[in-house]
């Protein structure tokens, strides 16, 4: 193949994707109540945005909409409601970080991992951020690593989670690592197939499909 072609099909290639538009900010001006001015920057079609505080009497929120009104409340810690919203956060927090999640036992392994880094006093998930952090297949690699090894699921739950810390700065992200477990000639990826395709089995019919098609052939 010649230079002149391997130009053209790259080329060619990058005119076929489709160029993603940047993304346009909506500066808008506010005045606070002590009369000082901040500018608010919306992305794209983003109509309200968010902020919350926490101080030694209590948590609030203010909310900034795209057309220059603004709104905010105050929670005293002496509130009766104070409690409340307290619970609706941690809620609305543990529910939110698995909302994602397809496979319900995949759920399950990232709400505990959310809530032991909620009780250790971590609230944000350090990010290795993008597809590469998802919990999805969690359940499958946990299994297969117990019945290859003959570990608890505590044990292989908290070896899994060390190794993604160990290589937390070499750019080690949960998905690479279960892809790792998933390789086909490996003792867990022949263990993970036959769990998969057991899985498969369990969602096909259960009639004789052979025996259904020779009759819709007589007939």
């Amino acid at each position: 193949m010649s230079e002149d072609q391997t130009t053209s099909e790259a080329t060619s290639t990058e005119a076929a994707k489709p160029k993603k538009n940047p993304v346009v900010y909506t500066e808008v001006k506010f005045t606070n109540a002590d009369g000082a001015e901040r500018s608010v920057a919306f992305p794209g079609k983003t109509r309200m945005l968010k902020e919350t505080w926490a101080t030694e009497d209590g948590v609030g929120l203010r909310i900034d909409f795209v057309n220059g009104d603004t709104r905010s409340c105050f929670i005293p810690k002496t509130s009766t409601i104070y409690s409340d919203s307290a619970e609706h956060g941690l809620s609305q927090k543990v529910g939110d970080e698995a909302s994602g999640d397809k496979v319900l036992t995949d759920a399950i392994e990232h709400i505990d991992a959310v809530m032991r880094r909620l009780e250790a006093g971590n609230w944000a998930a350090e990010g290795r951020g993008g597809a590469g952090d998802s919990f999805a297949g969690t359940h499958i690699v946990v299994q297969a690593i117990m019945e290859a090894t003959g570990k608890s699921k505590e044990f292989v739950k908290k070896y899994l989670a060390d190794k993604l810390e160990a290589g937390k700065e070499a750019g080690l992200t949960r998905q690479k690592l279960y892809n790792g477990f998933r390789k086909p000639d490996t003792k867990t990826g022949q263990i993970i197939l036959r769990m998969e395709k057991e899985a498969a089995e369990k969602e096909t019919a259960t009639f004789d499909v052979d025996a259904e098609m020779e009759g819709l052939a007589a007939a």
